[in-house]
C-alpha cells in the first residue's frame, strides 16, 4: 500500500467494493456526497438491485451498461438512516463507508440548513436501524475514523472502546476488522498503533487512522 497524500478513501472504497462479492440487494448509504471514484466502483459492480439512501436531497445517478445502454445507478430514498423506509431483513449487503461518524452532529457544513436530529447516540441509533433492515447472515461493511477519541462538530472519531461498543450493540457479529494508518502513505496497522492519533495528523489529508469492519447480523 502507498497513497501518498490521499484520502482515507483510498483505502476503504476497495476495501469494501471487493468484499460485495455475490449481494443481490444492497443499500449504500450517504451516496449524495459520495467520492465519484467510488460511485464509478459501484457501477462497475453492476449491483442487480442496488438503493441509495441519504438525509440529503436525492441525486438521480446513472451508470453506462457494456452495451452503452444507459440505467440508473440506484435507487435513491431520502431518509433519516435512524429511520427508513424499509421492510425488517431485506438488504443482503449495507455499505456504511465514512458515515455513521457523522450521524446526530452537525450536518450543515454539507447541506445548509439541513435538519438532522442531534443526538449524543445517533451512530447507536444509526446502527440498530441497519441490524433491521439487513436480512440474517446479511452483512455491513462499515469504515470509521479511528484513533483517539475526538468529537468535532460536525463527526467523531472512534477509539476503540467507543467502536467496540457500537459494533457489539446490536445482533452483528464481527467478521473481519483491520486497522490503517497514515504515515507518508497507508500501511496496515494494530489499533493501539493509533490509541494517540487525531485527525490530520502526520499530514494527512484527513483521517490519518481508519477502521474498517465488515459484520454479519446474526440468523
Amino acid at each position: 500500500m502507498d497513497g501518498y497524500h490521499t484520502t482515507e478513501r483510498f483505502i476503504e472504497i476497495p476495501w469494501c467494493l471487493v468484499r460485495r462479492r455475490k449481494a443481490h440487494t444492497v443499500l449504500d448509504v450517504g451516496y449524495v456526497n459520495a467520492d465519484m471514484n467510488y460511485l464509478q466502483g459501484l457501477a462497475a459492480q453492476q449491483i442487480p438491485d442496488l438503493y441509495g439512501l441519504d438525509i440529503a436531497t436525492p441525486v438521480n445517478h446513472t451508470c453506462t451498461l457494456s452495451d452503452g445502454t444507459v440505467k440508473p445507478l440506484l435507487k435513491p430514498v431520502q431518509s433519516d438512516i435512524r429511520n427508513t423506509p424499509f421492510a425488517d431483513d431485506f438488504f443482503d449487503l449495507i455499505f456504511l463507508i465514512s458515515t455513521i461518524e457523522h450521524v446526530g452532529m452537525d450536518n450543515s457544513v454539507y447541506k445548509p440548513g439541513m435538519e438532522d436530529r442531534p443526538a449524543a447516540c445517533g451512530d447507536f441509533d444509526a446502527i440498530a436501524e441497519m441490524c433491521r433492515i439487513t436480512k440474517p447472515d446479511g452483512r455491513l461493511l462499515v469504515t470509521v475514523p479511528f484513533g483517539k477519541y475526538q468529537n468535532h462538530g460536525w463527526f467523531q472519531q472512534y477509539d476503540i472502546a467507543r467502536l467496540m461498543k457500537l459494533v457489539t450493540s446490536t445482533d452483528y457479529c464481527v467478521n473481519e476488522m483491520q486497522f490503517f494508518a497514515y504515515k507518508n502513505g497507508w500501511s496496515e496497522c494494530y489499533p493501539h498503533d493509533l490509541k494517540d492519533t487525531c485527525y490530520q495528523d502526520n499530514a494527512a489529508v484527513n483521517a490519518a487512522g481508519l477502521a474498517c469492519l465488515e459484520l454479519v447480523k446474526r440468523v
